[in-house]
């Protein structure tokens, strides 16, 4: 999802790179970044060094469908279901947009579809991240997770744009996966599954 999320964005599907120390706000899309992810450790250490009440002191937003250990250290938690996470990503952009920051134009209709399962709460929730993501222009980070689609993830990338945060939090290098798209969707693979040209399916280190 992340590698056809960043695909979508910017024509291939670049590796984002986070320096969390250099992050004053921090957005967490249903992703358990803390605990949870390839870079967990590292993002942790750099997180914390930076989550201190004597110090420099970031702001970690978390949406999330449930608890995780991420979700517990959040300034600002957002309980929702996962299916409209990409409505809290859309109306963020939005408001993001309204303040002027360069992001393409959300259709009216999509911005509207967006607000409806967020309620007045959600898109305050949004709206207020929006803000503190503008105040902190060029020091924010947006995580999405690995459950979310792609369209979660390049949303995550837009609204990392518009706040101004690449170059500064947040780079793109060239992936290390030989092909990091794969081969093949699920739907293809169940096609072929179905037409009886593939008979078996092994299944290595992986849910």
């Amino acid at each position: 999802s992340t590698y056809r999320g960043n695909a979508l964005v910017y024509g291939r599907p670049l590796e984002q790179q986070l320096d969390l120390s250099r992050a004053a706000v921090v957005v967490a899309l249903d992703a358990d970044f803390l605990a949870d992810a390839p870079m967990a450790s590292a993002w942790a250490r750099a997180f914390a060094a930076r989550h201190d009440p004597d110090g420099r002191m970031n702001r970690l937003w978390v949406a999330e469908p449930m608890q995780t250990a991420t979700g517990t250290v959040a300034d600002e938690h957002l309980p929702i279901p996962a299916l409209d996470v990409a409505a809290v990503a859309v109306c963020t952009l939005d408001e993001l947009r309204a303040r002027g920051r360069g992001t393409p134009p959300l259709a009216e209709a999509l911005v509207a579809q967006a607000r409806t399962p967020l309620g007045a709460a959600g898109v305050a929730w949004a709206r207020a991240l929006a803000a503190d993501l503008d105040a902190h222009r060029g020091a924010g980070c947006v995580i999405a997770g690995s459950r979310q689609p792609p369209v979660v993830h390049a949303l995550a990338r837009w609204i990392a744009a518009a706040g101004g945060n690449v170059g500064g939090p947040v780079s793109f290098t060239e992936p290390a996966l030989i092909e990091p798209l794969g081969r093949q969707t699920i739907g293809e693979l169940v096609d072929a599954i179905g037409r009886g040209t593939v008979g078996t399916v092994v299944v290595i280190d992986c849910n």
